[in-house]
């Protein structure tokens, strides 16, 4: 029995799946990495959009051991699920990365990511819409 298509529609997939059709594939774990504030904001961690409150979680020094935490978050994971938002973001920064970063840059840079839109007009090689 072949594997169900990861590109199919969710609703096609769910049809295969109930007839028999395909079997699932592997299935992975999902990590949530999220910046946010103790009073809940999330929105605009790194101050690339026009949010009031921009930019506020690079306002502080995770130190030594936060740096040391979010690269082995990366270098734990296979690809990167984003909003539409974060990604466009993302995609501005990603050309300096490896220069600026190093490993972490690198890793990014080569990571496919899966973009979670129904906006998304313009993607670079490694995305999956």
């Amino acid at each position: 029995m072949r594997s169900c298509r990861a590109s199919a529609s969710t609703r096609l997939l769910l049809r295969e799946l109930a007839s028999g059709a395909c079997k699932p594939g592997p299935v992975r774990r999902l990590i949530v990495s999220e910046f946010i504030t103790l009073d809940g904001v999330m929105e605009d961690p790194g101050g690339g959009e026009t949010f009031d409150r921009g930019g506020w979680a690079f306002q502080f020094d995770r130190g030594p051991e936060g740096d040391k935490f979010k690269l082995d978050e990366l270098m734990a994971s296979d690809a990167q699920l984003l909003g539409r938002a974060t990604y466009e973001g993302f995609a501005r920064a990603w050309p300096s990365m490896e220069e600026s970063t190093g490993e972490f840059g690198v890793k990014m840079n080569a990571m496919p990511k899966f973009v979670v839109s129904t906006t998304l007009e313009n993607r670079s090689g490694t995305t999956r819409p």
